[in-house]
């Protein structure tokens, strides 16, 4: 695409931001470039969190189900907060800078409580209407429309930094097991049939790959073990479809290794209780790490229906902390 051409529809976006909100109705004395400011504050957040995960806006949109026009619009500061979701969800970014709570709509409601403002207040102050901060409140409503009542509820907000390690080669998202890890799975639970989010370099041995262009997130999976190294970045969406693919029977068991972020909405809903977590001791170092530069975050285990005999023999040879779930098979299952 031509310089000439990005400029043009950069100049369409914002002219077309300008007319839906009739700047100097809805935004009084702010002029539009801060009004610009504030949303490119938010768009440059998500375009950095993409670049620092190794992802091209092509792969990032695939990954999260929209388009790539739709991903462009949203780093440029534009589109809907459905988008917004679902990318941040792929990237899993957060806002720093607001009440914590389950949701962005919860913390924004949280924000305006902690002020003691009715939604009419902060309407008020954001030159916009309560109908679009009630909107905002129950998920809904635009990009624009969260600049403006964020500039108001959390000026000094950002997107959170996300954790960095140096790798000797390849992107920050390309962290491949070492072999002696994959010996010590396929000892516990057997062959790996399958690697969903496979790689050229990969030390895994499996019967079937899955490359990134395949997108593991929406292939169907098969065979009776699948083992997960997913992208860090991204791990939020694969802990859910580890989930779905043991739940929905594509696969009997599931080994994932993963940072242990038990703070995510993903860890409370798929592997709390539901899968046998094993929180490993010390730093694993992955196979393209500079040398002696153990990953700087702790890392879990999740197993998805393995066995108890399984799961006892793992233990026995690594260290780390086991928290049980429901999706253990009997040993006869095992054997069958």
């Amino acid at each position: 695409m031509s310089q000439d051409r990005r400029r043009a529809q950069h100049a369409c976006l914002w002219s077309n931001i300008a007319v839906q909100f009739d700047f100097p109705l809805a935004y009084g004395q702010r002029t539009r470039e801060n009004f610009r400011r504030i949303l490119m504050q938010i768009g440059k957040a998500i375009r950095d969190a993409r670049k620092a995960a190794g992802l091209s806006q092509h792969q990032a949109s695939a990954l999260a189900g929209v388009s790539a026009r739709a991903l462009w619009t949203l780093e440029k500061g534009g589109g809907a907060i459905e988008t917004f979701h679902l990318v941040t969800k792929v990237l899993d970014f957060r806002i720093a800078g607001l009440p914590r709570g389950s949701s962005l709509a919860q913390r924004l409601r949280l924000a305006r409580k902690k002020r003691r403002w009715p939604q009419a207040e902060v309407a008020r102050r954001a030159n916009l209407t309560a109908a679009t901060v009630r909107a905002l409140e129950a998920g809904g409503g635009s990009v624009a429309s969260l600049g403006a009542v964020m500039s108001v509820l959390a000026p000094t907000a950002r997107g959170r930094k996300p954790e960095r390690a140096a790798w000797a080669e390849g992107s920050r998202d390309e962290r491949f097991t070492p072999r002696h890890f994959l010996k010590l799975i396929e000892d516990s639970f057997g062959a790996i049939a399958i690697d969903p989010c496979s790689h050229p370099n990969s030390n895994v041995v499996a019967e079937r790959h899955i490359m990134i262009e395949e997108n593991g997130l929406s292939t169907r999976w098969s065979g009776r073990l699948a083992y997960v190294n997913p992208p860090f970045s991204a791990a939020a969406a694969w802990i859910e479809r580890c989930h779905q693919a043991w739940l929905n029977g594509e696969v009997e068991t599931v080994v994932l290794l993963c940072p242990a972020r038990t703070h995510i909405r993903a860890y409370s809903n798929f592997v709390h209780g539901v899968a046998d977590t094993i929180f490993l001791a010390g730093r694993l170092q992955f196979d393209n790490a500079e040398r002696g530069a153990g990953f700087p975050l702790g890392l879990m285990v999740a197993v998805w229906g393995g066995s108890k005999e399984q799961i006892a023999y793992l233990l026995s040879r690594i260290e780390g902390a086991h928290v049980s779930g429901k999706s253990t098979r009997f040993a006869g299952m095992a054997e069958a």
